[in-house]
């Protein structure tokens, strides 16, 4: 889980970023382990075994990624266009 602080510093850092989206969203991550699997989940169109699809990729309308440092640990923000 994500801290609130770490959040907000994202969303103030790449404020400018969001704010020349449409319906933008932001994604933050910790860089480790369990971060990247979420990433991937995220990125990736998802099926059931009969082929439904039951996630759609957070990039189906463009999504940018970007790495931060806060207080000497590691994030990663995932810019989300919604149009």
């Amino acid at each position: 889980m994500i801290s609130k602080q770490v959040y907000n510093f994202a969303k103030n850092k790449f404020n400018e970023d969001l704010d020349l989206m449409l319906n933008a969203s932001l994604i933050v991550l910790p860089i480790n382990p369990e971060g990247e699997e979420k990433r991937e989940y995220l990125i990736n169109y998802q099926h059931d075994k009969k082929g439904n699809l039951i996630h759609q990729s957070v990039y189906r309308y463009g999504a940018k990624e970007i790495n931060f440092e806060y207080k000497n640990d590691l994030f990663l923000a995932i810019l989300v266009n919604n149009d």
